[in-house]
């Protein structure tokens, strides 16, 4: 009797091993696959092809901006680049599913009511007529003569681009004197 109660009790321990190592060998598996899905779903900021999205977002985010600037538009209004979050307005067009073929005219809309709403009298007709046209509302020498400064938040992906064309400039500066 006592040689098969030991039989016994050695395989109830074979078993309760085997089945620690097929809970284990679960738990690896489903963490494998989370993890997998987390690097192909691209929705998200986190996951690599969320970050480039969310890079090429500010960019053109930048661009639009930087295109309503040179029109007065933003100046006018007494706006600045940072009274547009482009995490907070990337997240916004990710929610309502904008595709990025259209993200610049999503932003340019944005910012046109945010500019309507600072300044009831700027037209909106005026404000499409030249950002479709690519020139400012106002002359290059009136635009020049006021010098606005502007603000851009530096954690942005597009720092260095903005450091090289600062640096061109005081390069150019330096050439005409």
């Amino acid at each position: 009797k006592a040689e098969t109660s030991r039989q016994e009790l050695e395989r109830q321990a074979e078993e309760a091993r085997k089945e620690r190592q097929r809970i284990e060998l679960e738990a690896k598996e489903k963490a494998k696959q989370e993890k997998e899905a987390k690097i192909t779903y691209t929705g998200t900021s986190t996951a690599p092809m969320g970050v480039q999205k969310l890079q090429f977002f500010c960019l053109t985010l930048t661009a639009v901006l930087r295109n309503f600037a040179e029109s007065g538009k933003l100046e006018e209004a007494g706006l600045t680049f940072e009274n547009f979050d482009a995490s907070t307005l990337f997240e916004q067009a990710e929610s309502e599913a904008i595709s990025w073929h259209t993200w610049s005219e999503w932003i340019s809309s944005i910012v046109e009511k945010e500019i309507e709403a600072k300044s009831p009298r700027t037209s909106t007709v005026e404000t499409s007529k030249s950002m479709l046209t690519g020139s400012p509302a106002t002359s290059r020498t009136d635009w020049e003569r006021r010098s606005p400064r502007f603000t851009i938040s530096m954690n942005t992906p597009s720092r260095k681009a903005r450091q090289s064309i600062m640096k061109d400039k005081r390069k150019l500066k330096r050439m005409e004197t």
